[in-house]
């Protein structure tokens, strides 16, 4: 044994020894640190923005948030109302509960329907820009007036309502601003109407001086979003007549939250109670019950102060940490507990009987928190801030949990009540398992280790036809209203899904360049008339829309003007019509000084990657399009998160190698060997492999959760080779025969090997019980890469040791055996 390895194991054995002598000194010293790190759980804060997924310093994010500050917020609720729509009284129920929606709801920016979209009626040099339904109608002819007005209306006929009129939508935009006490709002359309007081089209006219936005005014938050909808809930529960449904990024955000976290307390508790009763099953002591559970608790409360203490807040994918350390954590207090029971039914006393665990364990425990820890922290390469934060805190929580194994078991072990063991039959069943198991290893190792070979040429085969998604909309249970109402939605409206492409001139009334407009009337007729079988724009709107509708108004009301104007000054001369008239409408599709405009497209919800290589496509187009005109970016929250998935992705694939490579080290270092340290990643790269190459069969695709099994598998499955190769370099070292050591490492090892795999198995299946799909395969896929991982270490690992050392002297004659 190297001497560094031997001075950690004395190191180990001397503290312990000292704690077991002063464990109530110990305990006072721990519940002191426990109480004072404790303090700061009182501001925890949770923190549901998705957009805060990416760090405010990326490109991705800074479009995001600049075109929110200019335009509002591009992601809408659709609220879909059933029904016949041309009739009196479905317009009368309808108006009725548009007008509570305006009033009664808080945090609403803008309610745009059938009855209020734009209408505009013109005049030989007048314009007027009306609601489409300017009264309630009384008679069928108003009935019909108001069908020609929805034809005659873009964003009616194409995204308010269908063809059949048996459905319609309105969309609410929440607020972009907590506006807090102030009634304010600088986007108002007073505010607006004071901008255009003077001539706009000046050219010395500085528009965006007279509106100004509070740099420290905060967005509103997600918080302030769900108790709108709540409260939207509520009001929409006295219209059932309407049947309505709704949709859209920000009622998808908030169930898939609540879904996520009401569960999590659920897996949390159910975690708990099977690692209880798997230690009291396999210790039949109280003490070892309660000794590690506190230990991995205290481990976890400690994890979570410490996220507090550094600033950071618990955002979705946080709320698996609890679960995931409660899980990863309790193996190292199961090897040392082995040990120590296994030592007190020999007839040792509690301190001797601790201290030779210790010697035995520490080491590999040790280096078995750090291979962990070392896989999890590869994930802070990620720029998806809350993969980041869950690789770096779930590490420090592995390593705390690691200091408190070897501190406070010991102290709790003196204090707490211990029943002798006088009967073995459970234990040595267990053993008397492993000794043939380590048998059958032995003689039929080059048979099972052909089959992985075979196992993971094959998974390998299906790895390469893996695809990447992220579909909030599969996560969610299939019973969740939310489901059917976007599926409606999409079928029979428009869409649930909005894209912004903004235009940036970088010159006052740059927008209103007649030679910019005919370019962008091009392109969004080419997107309209988009055949992708794939991807299919439902509707779009733009100032285009607006100045054609004015040009008809304005030219006898005919089809045929249902164009551009063909000259700069017409131009002008109807934008400034329409500004007098609904300045508030153009405020949603320009800047204050018409530098900057946007297009809004309307799409049906899909899987976000599926989206990614169209909103790529839609950019380089819009760059190619106006490379002399504007700077053309695409965003939204569609584009936002689209981007969040594919930077995981190939964080993702980097944090793989980072992880392999760390680790690979960490064995190299261990065993002493960079040829055995290779060799022993292989039976913890085979189960990954498997399972991995299981999800294609089982149509798992690589989503946010899943992605991360091979990082967290490859950390936690390098623990049993750990243990099981440091028992059996232990053999050798008393000079045991290659054979008989490999039975030392079945017998030292195989017991806790097996016990740790069930609360590790048991730890993550409990998200079978998820209605969360997403949930419910991660869970799949590391619970059976554990139970893959302990086969393999039982397997393929003692057929690598046995050829690496096939050369290994066999032990003189004159050699003692020591246990």
């Amino acid at each position: 044994m190297t001497q560094w390895k031997h001075q950690l194991e004395q190191f180990f054995a001397t503290l312990s020894g000292r704690i077991m002598l002063h464990p109530k000194l110990t305990l006072l010293c721990f519940v002191t640190i426990l109480i004072g790190f404790g303090q700061f759980l009182r501001f925890v804060e949770i923190d549901p923005e998705l957009e805060n997924f990416i760090d405010p310093s990326t490109q991705l994010r800074q479009e995001y948030t600049h075109a929110k500050e200019v335009f509002g917020r591009n992601d809408m609720v659709m609220l879909a109302l059933r029904g016949d729509v041309l009739s009196i009284d479905f317009l009368d129920r309808m108006s009725e509960l548009q007008s509570r929606i305006d009033t009664e709801l808080p945090y609403i920016n803008e309610v745009t329907s059938i009855l209020n979209a734009p209408y505009q009626r013109g005049t030989d040099d007048t314009l007027e820009v009306l609601d489409l339904v300017e009264s309630l109608p009384q008679t069928d002819a108003d009935l019909q007036q108001i069908d020609r007005r929805l034809q005659e209306s873009s964003l009616a006929s194409e995204v308010l309502t269908n063809d059949e009129r048996s459905m319609t939508l309105v969309m609410i935009e929440p607020a972009t601003y907590d506006y807090g006490e102030s009634e304010t709002d600088p986007f108002s359309n007073d505010a607006f109407d004071d901008v255009f007081a003077d001539d706009p089209f000046a050219a010395d006219t500085d528009a965006s001086a007279d509106i100004a936005i509070d740099d420290d005014l905060p967005f509103l938050s997600q918080f302030q979003t769900m108790e709108m909808l709540a409260e939207l809930d509520t009001l929409l529960s006295e219209y059932p007549d309407l049947s309505p449904l709704q949709a859209g990024m920000p009622v998808m955000n908030v169930e898939l939250e609540g879904t996520m976290k009401s569960e999590m307390l659920f897996f949390l508790r159910l975690t708990v109670a099977l690692i209880v009763l798997t230690l009291l099953a396999f210790f039949r002591q109280v003490g070892a019950v309660i000794a590690p559970m506190v230990a991995v608790l205290s481990a976890l409360l400690l994890t979570m102060s410490l996220l507090v203490i550094s600033g950071h807040k618990i955002q979705i994918p946080l709320v698996l940490l609890p679960s995931f350390l409660l899980a990863i954590t309790i193996g190292d207090a199961v090897h040392l507990l082995t040990h120590f029971y296994r030592r007190i039914r020999d007839g040792d006393d509690r301190l001797l009987a601790m201290q030779h665990a210790i010697q035995r364990t520490a080491v590999p425990m040790l280096l078995t928190s750090l291979t962990t820890a070392g896989g999890l922290l590869s994930l802070v390469i990620a720029d998806v801030v809350p993969i980041r934060n869950l690789g770096l805190f779930a590490a420090v929580g592995v390593m705390l949990a690691f200091v408190l194994t070897m501190t406070l078991i010991p102290a709790l072990i003196m204090l707490l009540p211990m029943r002798r063991q006088s009967g073995t039959r459970h234990t040595s069943k267990l053993a008397g398992i492993m000794e043939k198991l380590g048998t059958v290893s032995w003689q039929h190792g080059g048979k099972v280790a052909l089959l992985w070979l075979l196992a993971g040429l094959l998974s390998l085969s299906q790895i390469v036809q893996l695809r990447f998604s992220h579909d909030p909309l599969n996560w969610m249970p299939d019973d969740l209203p939310i489901v059917d109402a976007t599926q409606v939605i999409d079928r029979e409206l428009s869409g649930t899904m909005t894209l912004d492409v903004i235009f940036e001139t970088g010159q006052e009334n740059g927008v209103k360049d007649l030679t910019f407009l005919q370019t962008l009337a091009t392109w969004q007729d080419e997107l309209d008339s988009r055949s992708d079988n794939d991807i299919q724009i439902r509707g779009s709107s733009s100032l285009i829309d607006i100045l054609r509708e004015s040009n008809r108004a304005l030219n006898g009301g005919t089809q045929a003007q249902y164009r551009l104007p063909d000259t700069q000054q017409a131009v002008n001369e109807e934008l400034f019509l329409f500004e007098t008239s609904a300045a508030d409408t153009l405020n949603q599709l320009v800047d204050a000084d018409y530098s900057q405009t946007r297009m809004t497209l309307v799409l049906p919800w899909k899987d976000l990657l599926v989206y990614s290589d169209f909103i790529d496509d839609i950019a380089e187009q819009g760059q190619t399009r106006f490379a002399q005109q504007a700077d053309v970016s695409v965003t939204g929250m569609m584009a936002l998160m689209g981007g969040t998935m594919i930077k995981l992705v190939y964080d993702t694939a980097g944090s793989y190698l980072l992880a392999a490579g760390i680790i690979s080290i960490m064995m190299m270092l261990l065993l002493g060997s960079v040829r055995l340290g290779l060799l022993a990643m292989i039976p913890n790269i085979a189960p990954i492999v498997v399972v991995m190459g299981a999800m294609k069969p089982l149509g798992i695709e690589l989503d946010m959760l899943t992605i991360l099994v091979a990082t967290i598998a490859i950390g936690i499955a390098v623990d049993n080779t750990v243990h099981f190769t440091h028992h059996f370099r232990h053999g050798l070292d008393l000079g045991h025969s290659v054979q008989a050591a490999m039975q030392d490492a079945f017998a030292g090892a195989g017991q806790a090997l097996f016990t740790t795999c069930i609360v590790l198995t048991a730890g993550f299946y409990v998200f079978l019980f998820s209605d969360v799909h997403s949930i419910f395969n991660l869970g799949f896929l590391c619970g059976t890469a554990f139970i893959l991982a302990m086969i393999s270490n039982f397997t393929l690992t003692p057929f690598l040791l046995r050829w690496f050392y096939r050369n290994h002297p066999a032990p003189t004659a004159s050699s003692t055996p020591a246990h």
